[in-house]
């Protein structure tokens, strides 16, 4: 499979022109295979790029309790965002699940290389996704909670 399919099948690039897509394929070395148990992303690090999981799947443990998984990743997800755009450490290792893992790692200098109409989708979508995710978290505190929402800013 070439580089604009595999670029096609990832949602996360929904937001690009087609001729924006053949540009990011247009750049060398985006992709990585891993085998089950390889490090995509190590706690602690440096947040220098992030990536999208093309296929299989991955998962996000701590150095402490590596046994114990966080999240599992699905093909299409993003995973690294928070460090990449806080420039803070990884929280987190992200290691393949199983073989055959491909991801797709986006950094700085890619992200220049692209130019800003591009790079300015992706920073944008990449904080819509965190936004997002933010939601969630919140609506699953508070069905934990087992209290509803209040529009009275209690605290």
């Amino acid at each position: 499979m070439d580089v604009k399919s595999l670029i096609d099948r990832i949602p996360f690039f929904d937001v690009l022109t087609p001729n924006e897509k053949l540009q990011l394929a247009g750049l060398s070395n985006l992709f990585a295979r891993f085998r089950r148990g390889d490090l995509l992303m190590k706690q602690g690090e440096a947040g220098n790029s992030f990536m999208i999981l093309v296929n299989g799947t991955t998962a996000a443990v701590r150095a402490e309790q590596p046994k114990t998984v966080l999240h599992v990743f699905q093909p299409g997800n993003v995973f690294g965002e928070m460090s990449f755009l806080s420039r803070q450490p990884r929280s987190t290792h992200i290691v393949a699940a199983e073989d055959g893992v491909i991801a797709m790692q986006l950094d700085d200098a890619t992200l220049q290389r692209l130019g800003p109409n591009i790079r300015e989708k992706i920073k944008d979508h990449l904080i819509q996704l965190l936004v997002a995710r933010v939601n969630r978290a919140n609506e699953k505190l508070l069905s934990l909670s087992g209290k509803a929402p209040s529009s009275d800013n209690e605290f």
